[in-house]
């Protein structure tokens, strides 16, 4: 089938030049912070997005579980592929990076739940066949950032390390946690070879260290092939702030204007609005 970034880009800048994809290219903006710098990309794309508030959320939830998929209104040219029996990836209709999938599942699924060892297991094959380095984020939870209902992951490209770093790279994982960061999470580094068992498993395990369960799963999963971090939520985000997902809380923030920089940069420390997003230890 060949890699997999290869096959898509060329149908992703076709779906752009066509306008079917919202995409345009954001330069990113650094802003030095502590304990890890910022990054910045003003995406106008965000501003055609729709955002779900939490009452809407909670209804959409209720809704019976044979509800339409909103990722079926789309022209077939979005779907690069069925990975097994439940899920499918396809773009991005609004995209803020080159490119930027998306993994559903098949069948309605809520957003708000954690992911299943299915879920994860089709998002660790996407991921490992993938040439270039990606990162898979999930938005879990009414606070976790997300803007649709039904379940699906986000897959990036990785940042190079050289132009912004994530946090456990910059400051490894040491006994389950990533030291100076100032807000709850949990991670693990994952060895060279594992099963989507032992995927599923350490998820379960990163959730219940921070505390991640009934009656709320608010959360953000990070997900490289070298490590798993989980970040339990509070809020998924402010007024004046667009929502902040989870690329957001590693130091990747998209917003749609200069109005909300201004917004994120008018106190002394940008990095204290993130952490208010997450947890206190």
């Amino acid at each position: 089938m060949g890699d997999l970034e290869a096959r898509a880009l060329p149908q992703f800048d076709k779906l752009v030049e066509e306008g079917s994809v919202v995409f345009k290219d954001a330069p990113p903006i650094h802003v030095s912070a502590q304990p890890y710098n910022l990054q910045f990309r003003i995406a106008p794309s965000l501003t055609k997005k729709s955002q779900i508030d939490i009452k809407e959320a909670k209804a959409q939830n209720d809704k019976p579980r044979n509800a339409s998929n909103p990722f079926a209104r789309d022209p077939p040219d979005f779907v690069l592929e069925h990975v097994g029996p439940d899920h499918t990836l396809r773009f991005n209709k609004f995209c803020v990076v080159r490119p930027q999938f998306v993994l559903h599942t098949n069948e309605y699924k809520p957003q708000i739940e954690p992911l299943s060892e299915a879920d994860l297991a089709a998002g660790w094959d996407v991921l490992c066949r993938l040439d270039s380095p990606y990162m898979l984020i999930y938005n879990g939870g009414l606070q976790g950032g997300w803007s649709l209902p039904h379940r699906h992951m986000q897959l990036l490209p990785r940042p190079r390390r050289d132009t912004h770093e994530l946090f456990p790279d910059l400051y490894g994982i040491h006994t389950g946690r990533v030291p100076n960061i100032p807000f709850r999470h949990a991670a693990r580094m994952l060895p060279p070879s594992i099963s989507p068992e032992q995927i599923f498993a350490i998820y379960q395990d990163l959730l219940a260290a921070t505390g991640v369960g009934k009656p709320d799963y608010s959360h953000n999963l990070v997900l490289v092939r070298e490590w798993m971090l989980v970040i339990p939520r509070s809020r998924a985000g402010q007024e004046g702030v667009n929502i902040a997902n989870a690329a957001a809380m590693v130091g990747m923030i998209w917003i749609p204007s200069r109005e909300v920089l201004d917004v994120w940069l008018q106190g002394d420390d940008p990095m204290e609005l993130l952490a208010k997003f997450g947890k206190p230890w």
